[in-house]
């Protein structure tokens, strides 16, 4: 499976042409169903690890088209290529150990509110990727079932507020607890800005960060962290409930955390009628955000630099990437 192609998609790898872990070619599928969407002899796909060299070879027309951050915007732009970007996956903190198993102060719903009040989620937004991102609660996308642009909102800065219930809890002095997040998609800089954020309430987290996916699936499934951080794409309700929200143990739950009012409210929203599911789907999310199980900070954009005079349709779908298989042609 990681040296040929088995699906049935409209292009193949041609591994006599690829060179893992420098390129990567692939050639049509002569067995396509629909000719017609084929638009390429050859899509080649370049691995460059320093983002300055690959958005270079952009530039300079070694290559058509590349995923960038923020912070190229303006260098693409200036060099000459086009733009598109969309919402494309939330960034934040997921309280995973809800049950108190680890860190028993999580138990309480009220601390996991607090953590959620603490952090102002506009500026760091605007730190990290200027206009191509927006605060959020939630993890659903727009455009997503269960997306509501009122549960964006649930909870404004207010670390009085957070101080209070943490208060109430039990904890007036604050807590201390382990946590891990990943050195890619910015996972590590939301981390480092909530827990600074989090320290002016008096919680204190000392943070593990990751440098491998196998290393975070490790640390995320061992149980010895009660707080992890998480990057998450679109998906309709139904599928990432089967990450988040069952009782069922996975790197984005764990501790197969479960909530009686959670699973009712999942079981009708699959079983309403189709017309009614976008509308229960965004009762099953609010719940989880009233009863924080999460603290999402940032819904962050997919950003594309490309040569605009050599592709056509390099548009972005919301929540979705450019359809190069299909819609990208050349000019």
């Amino acid at each position: 499976m990681g040296t040929a192609s088995f699906g049935a998609g409209p292009y193949v790898l041609d591994a006599g042409q690829t060179v893992s872990g420098d390129h990567y070619t692939y050639t049509p599928n002569a067995g396509y169903w629909d000719k017609t969407k084929i638009h390429w002899k050859k899509v080649v796909i370049k691995v460059i690890p320093n983002p300055n060299s690959a958005l270079q070879t952009v530039k300079t027309g070694q290559a058509d088209v590349l995923n960038i951050t923020a912070g190229q915007v303006d260098t693409a732009k200036s060099g000459g290529l086009e733009i598109t970007n969309t919402p494309l996956f939330t960034l934040g903190v997921s309280l995973v150990d809800r049950a108190g198993t680890v860190a028993p102060p999580l138990k309480d719903v009220r601390v996991r509110q607090a953590l959620n009040y603490a952090v102002n989620r506009e500026t760091i937004t605007k730190a990290l990727v200027q206009q191509y991102g927006q605060p959020t609660t939630q993890v659903a996308l727009p455009g997503a079932d269960g997306f509501s642009a009122e549960t964006d909102r649930r909870y404004p800065y207010d670390p009085a507020k957070a101080k209070q219930l943490l208060t109430e809890a039990g904890y007036p002095n604050g807590f201390s607890f382990d946590m891990e997040t990943m050195g890619m998609l910015g996972m590590d800089l939301v981390t480092q800005a909530v827990v600074e954020q989090w320290k002016q309430i008096g919680v204190n987290a000392k943070v593990t960060t990751d440098t491998s996916i196998g290393q975070w699936l490790t640390n995320a499934t061992s149980k010895k962290f009660p707080v992890l951080a998480f990057g998450y794409g679109a998906a309709p309700t139904y599928l990432m409930s089967l990450d988040w929200l069952l009782p069922h143990a996975t790197a984005f739950n764990p501790f197969a955390s479960e909530d009686p009012g959670l699973t009712r409210r999942l079981t009708e929203a699959a079983a309403a009628p189709a017309d009614q599911q976008g509308a229960r789907y965004g009762e099953v999310l609010r719940y989880v955000v009233d009863q924080g199980w999460f603290v999402s900070v940032m819904r962050m954009d997919g950003i594309y630099a490309f040569n605009g005079k050599k592709l056509s349709g390099f548009t972005s779908a919301p929540n979705y990437l450019p359809d190069v298989a299909w819609v990208v042609a050349p000019r």
